[in-house]
Order: structure tokens, then sequence, then C-alpha cells
């Protein structure tokens, strides 16, 4: 089981965003198997004020196949994975240029 999973042409966005003194954090902490999966032109779009941390279970933090896309906005951002942070295929993109501060954990392939 994925924490997010977007197929085909679907989009998720979850904003976070509020006043500096009371803006949010997003925590997706998948036990299965990852944080983030998106596939086709599926597209997620995350965005915090502090925060984003996604940890995928039994494999990638976030995986990404075909031509989807993952957006990244916070001023931290950590993406944790079993056997790797990020799993990008085909023409896929995890954009991260919105994270104040990135961290990737996990294993190299």
């Amino acid at each position: 089981v994925d924490g997010i999973r977007a197929r085909g042409n679907a989009s998720v966005t979850l904003d976070a965003r509020g006043s500096p003194s009371r803006g949010g954090n997003i925590i997706i902490d998948s036990t299965g198997d990852h944080g983030i999966r998106v596939e086709g032109t599926a597209e997620v779009t995350l965005s915090a004020q502090r925060e984003i941390t996604i940890a995928g279970g039994e494999d990638a933090g976030i995986r990404a196949e075909g031509t989807a896309a993952v957006e990244l906005n916070a001023a931290r951002c950590t993406i944790v994975g079993a056997e790797e942070a990020l799993d990008v295929s085909g023409n896929a993109i995890v954009e991260t240029r919105g994270c104040g501060e990135l961290q990737l954990i996990g294993e190299t392939p």
C-alpha cells in the first residue's frame, strides 16, 4: 500500500501553508511500498510552510513512472526510502527546487 498513489491523469494537491506562526507540515509515512507513487500523466503537488516528510516502507520514498510529475514546496523536504529515496523512470519528473533544504535518505541502486 502506498501513502499516496495517483494513476492515469489524476491530480492530487495538498496545501498546508498558512500564516508563518501557524504554517503546517505534511508527513506521509507508508508502512507498505512507496510514500508516493505516480504513474501515467498523474500529478502530485505538496506545499507546506515548514516541512514535508515522505517515507516509503519497503521501496522508494517517491516512485514516478511514465510522464508523471511530483512537485514539492516547503522550507525543508526529507524523502526516505528503504530501497532508495527516489525511483524515477521514463520521462517522469520529481521537482524539488521548491524545497529550501533537501535531504534524500536511502540505499543507492
